[in-house]
């Protein structure tokens, strides 16, 4: 009550003495909500890193899988085989997941 008392006080004081932009319990009070807001928007991001790795790590198994199960088809078919570089899309698509790991290492230092 009494902490109540003595900030009621120097709101008043304070409202009296600073414009509204340079009340010190105004500032205060924003850069907590900064730092609060800051720790939300890290969850998040780690909530939506978490989420991206989740489904790079589907569409590489998935493709992946794809690809060998065709590559046995075309063998048993007597159809030459593409190799991995001479393939466009799937090279394209391993550089893009490694360009993504090596940007995730970089910035949470994690692997």
């Amino acid at each position: 009550m009494i902490s109540s008392v003595v900030q009621h006080r120097l709101e008043k004081e304070f409202q009296q003495v600073y414009r509204d932009n340079e009340n010190p319990m105004k500032l205060v009070f924003r850069i907590k909500k900064v730092q609060e807001d800051l720790l939300t928007l890290k969850e998040q991001c780690r909530e939506l890193l978490k989420a991206k790795q989740d489904v790079i790590d589907k569409a590489r198994t998935t493709l992946v899988g794809n690809r060998t199960l065709l590559q046995q088809m075309q063998a048993s078919m007597g159809i030459t085989l593409i190799s991995d570089s001479d393939d466009p899309a799937f090279a394209n698509f391993n550089q893009i997941v490694d360009e993504w790991e090596a940007q995730v290492r970089l910035r949470t230092g994690n692997w």
